[in-house]
């Protein structure tokens, strides 16, 4: 049952909560080697996800059986639709043992319980890895890097400037539901546009 309810987990529910735990428990034991070999103060743990939470057409219920696809509440729908259900997952990225003294975590400013509302896509990882490790991926290779460096966006005293994410999804994939058919869409601040 639900905590302080008489509501049954759904068999669902129960395996997804159990996907996570397992998961938890493999961080924690990479964030213990790390520490164990030393080189927690130099290790960033970047923790994301794709395409949004797992909605009811891959659960098959919600957890208070009310048949809305309600998983992903406040924001609409889920999984891979056009939806911010769909597309807006978090982002946690931290020092595995911080250290205000390290010269590379002064140079990757990260402060810890911070938070950042600018948005990001997953093309920006790379560019991003890249300039950390002093590597201008860009001007090395001549050609054109999809997604941008976002160290910026982690010092609260740099002003962070809006810009455009585009979605393109011309296919049909897994889920049939309400935001899931083919789909181009345009993300600019609160303001998001869809064509189907």
């Amino acid at each position: 049952k639900y905590s302080g309810s008489e509501i049954l987990i759904p068999e669902e529910e129960a395996c997804y909560a159990s996907m996570v735990e397992g998961y938890d428990a493999a961080l924690g034991t990479l964030m213990a080697k790390v520490r164990d070999a030393n080189i927690a103060d130099k290790t960033l743990i970047l923790f994301t996800s794709d395409n949004g939470g797992l909605s009811v057409l891959g659960r098959n219920t919600t957890p208070r059986g009310t048949g809305k696809n309600t998983h992903n509440w406040p924001l609409r729908e889920g999984k891979g639709s056009a939806y911010e259900g769909g597309t807006r997952v978090p982002a946690i990225l931290s020092w595995a043992t911080p250290d205000r003294g390290s010269r590379l975590q002064q140079r990757i400013p990260i402060v810890g319980g911070s938070t950042c509302n600018t948005q990001f896509i997953s093309e920006d990882i790379f560019p991003t890895v890249c300039q950390w490790a002093g590597f201008d991926i860009a001007n090395a290779t001549g050609n054109v890097i999809d997604g941008v460096a976002i160290t910026e966006y982690l010092s609260a005293t740099q002003k962070q400037t809006q810009r455009s994410l585009l979605f393109h999804y011309p296919h049909v994939w897994g889920p049939r539901g309400e935001g899931y058919q083919p789909h181009s869409a345009l993300r600019y601040g609160n303001w998001k546009v869809i064509y189907f």
